[in-house]
C-alpha cells in the first residue's frame, strides 16, 4: 500500500513501484528464481520506501497485541517503533461504518438497505460507546453489534425485511469483529465535554508484515496496554484484515491532529503521526 500510495512513479532508480514490479514481487510470491536481469539490480541499489514490500510474518514466534482497556493513547509505543508497525488513527463512528459499508460493497455484498439505516446505525452506537463506562466495547465489531440489535429492536420490520438487513450487515459485522476501539480522554471525553456527540475513537493496529517483534512497545507502555503473545495464522490473518481496514479509514490530517498537540506533554507530538502520508514516510 505505501508502494502504490507513491505520488511520483518515474522509473528511476528511485521508484519503489519499478522495483516492486521488477524485483520486490518475485521475492514476495516464492518466484525469486524467475527475476529477470535487472540493470538497476546489479548496482545494488534500492530506493526509499521498498522496505514495506518486505513481509517479516514467517521471521518471527510473536507479536504485540493491544489491551484496549489499559491504552490511554499516550503514543509512547507508536513513536519509539522501529519498524513503524503500529499505525494509529482517531475516527469518529459515521467514518468507521461509511469506510465499512464501502468495502463490503468493493466485496460484491449487496449494501443496499444497510446504506439506508446507517445514520442512525451510527448514532445509537455513538449512545452506546458513550455510556460504556466499563469499556465492555473494546473492538468495534462488539460495538456495532450491539447497536445493531438495539437499532432493528425499534425498527418493527417484517421478518423478510429484517432477515435482508442481517444479511448485508454479517459481512460488515465479520470485517470489524476484531477491530480494536479505545475510548481515551483525549480523544473521546473532553472533546465530549466540550461539545456533544464530538467524541472519536482511539484504533492502534499492527502491521504483520513490519512487525520484527523486538518488544519495545511493550517494553515502553506505561500502562501496560500491549503484551507479547504466540502467534499463529488466524492471529496473522486477523491483523492483517484490521489492518488493511485502518489504511482505507478517513485521512488524519496534520492540522486536525495539531490541535492536540501540547507544550505541556510533548509527546503528544507523536499525534502528528497519524496522519498516512508521515506514517509511509
Amino acid at each position: 500500500l505505501a508502494i502504490r500510495q507513491q505520488q511520483k512513479k518515474d522509473g528511476s532508480v528511485f521508484d519503489p513501484a519499478r522495483f516492486w514490479d521488477s524485483v520486490g514481487y518475485f521475492y514476495a510470491t516464492g518466484t525469486a528464481d524467475q527475476t529477470l536481469t535487472d540493470p538497476f539490480l546489479a548496482t545494488a541499489s534500492m530506493p526509499g520506501s521498498s522496505a514495506a514490500a518486505r513481509d517479516l510474518s514467517d521471521l518471527r514466534s510473536e507479536i504485540p497485541q493491544l489491551i484496549p482497556e489499559n491504552c490511554t493513547a499516550c503514543g509512547s509505543c507508536w513513536i519509539n517503533c522501529p519498524e513503524s508497525a503500529l499505525p494509529v488513527t482517531v475516527q469518529d463512528v459515521a467514518s468507521f461504518i461509511k469506510t465499512g459499508i464501502a468495502d463490503c460493497q468493493q466485496r460484491g455484498h449487496s449494501v443496499i438497505q444497510l446504506q439506508r439505516v446507517a445514520d442512525p446505525l451510527g448514532k445509537v452506537a455513538y449512545r452506546i460507546f458513550a455510556a460504556d463506562e466499563l469499556r465492555e466495547h473494546r473492538t468495534l465489531g462488539s460495538l456495532l453489534d450491539a447497536a445493531f440489535a438495539q437499532l432493528v429492536e425499534k425498527m418493527n420490520l417484517t421478518d423478510d425485511a429484517l432477515a435482508t438487513l442481517q444479511g448485508e450487515f454479517a459481512p460488515l459485522s465479520e470485517m470489524v469483529r476484531h477491530f480494536p476501539i479505545v475510548r481515551t480522554k483525549t480523544f473521546f471525553d473532553d472533546p465530549q465535554q466540550q461539545q456533544k456527540n464530538s467524541g472519536m475513537m482511539f484504533s492502534l493496529t499492527v502491521n504483520p508484515s513490519s512487525c520484527s517483534a523486538c518488544g519495545g512497545c511493550v517494553r515502553v507502555c506505561p500502562e501496560n496496554a500491549l503484551e507479547m503473545v504466540a502467534q499463529n495464522e488466524d492471529i496473522i490473518a486477523s491483523y492483517r484484515r484490521n489492518w488493511q481496514f485502518s489504511m482505507s479509514l478517513p485521512e488524519n490530517s496534520i492540522e486536525q491532529m495539531s490541535t492536540f498537540v501540547t507544550e505541556e506533554n510533548p509527546i503528544s507530538n507523536g499525534y502528528l503521526m497519524m496522519n498516512r502520508r508521515v506514517y509511509h514516510s
